[in-house]
């Protein structure tokens, strides 16, 4: 084996008690993501969800692996101006929204 002059990634772990917390705080008046889960169930079963989410987690980063659904989102354009400004004429005045599913929104 050849040195290298690159140093490895320490290994991150995912703890169930960091999972639930972020479970706890999500924002039940923001939109779903494409898996359709309103935040509030994922809080109502936080303490139950954040043990088998957290473990889901912890395999992903130890294979390296990250499953397609979790690469799925929902782009939305958004106006930067106000109703009364429309019609608008520049694309400028646009933006997008990426929505991933709700499990890896975290506290946005």
């Amino acid at each position: 084996m050849e040195h290298s002059d690159i140093s490895s990634m320490p290994n991150i772990l995912v703890h169930t008690k960091g999972v639930h917390k972020l479970l706890i705080n999500l924002q039940t008046n923001k939109a779903t993501g494409p898996d359709a889960i309103p935040a509030f169930i994922l809080k109502a079963i936080a303490t139950e969800l954040a043990i088998v989410l957290a473990k889901l987690f912890q395999l992903s980063l130890n294979i390296g692996e990250v499953p397609n659904d979790w690469r799925d989102a929902s782009v939305v354009p958004l106006f930067h101006t106000s109703v009364s400004d429309a019609p608008v004429k520049h694309s400028s005045s646009l933006r997008s929204k990426k929505s991933p599913p709700t499990q890896s929104k975290g506290n946005r």
